[in-house]
């Protein structure tokens, strides 16, 4: 799964993006990977930096969501794929406005 060498960074700050998507990919062993699409095409964010400067990445899907709950946005859709020993799970988020 490669999404680029360089992990980009999502500032909480700047985010305009009523929805996001949270997805997880590998193969269910420690080479899995969380990223954000918020919508930039060809963007997908390992780093999320919150107002504080503080950095944030993910061990779990779950984690990624129980943050952005924090921060306004609500669960509006999950869903998984899977082929062979590679596994993906998307988690669909919505801004509370």
């Amino acid at each position: 799964m490669a999404w680029g060498k360089e992990p980009n960074k999502l500032y909480l700050n700047t985010l305009t993006a009523v929805y996001l998507e949270i997805i997880g990919a590998g193969s269910g062993q420690a080479d899995g990977i969380i990223v954000v699409d918020a919508g930039v095409p060809g963007k997908k964010y390992q780093i999320v930096v919150d107002e504080s400067g503080n950095e944030n990445t993910f061990s779990t899907i779950i984690e990624a969501v129980n943050y952005f709950y924090k921060h306004g946005y609500e669960l509006v859709s999950a869903y998984g794929t899977a082929a062979g020993m590679l596994t993906q799970s998307n988690y669909v988020l919505k801004k509370s406005i």
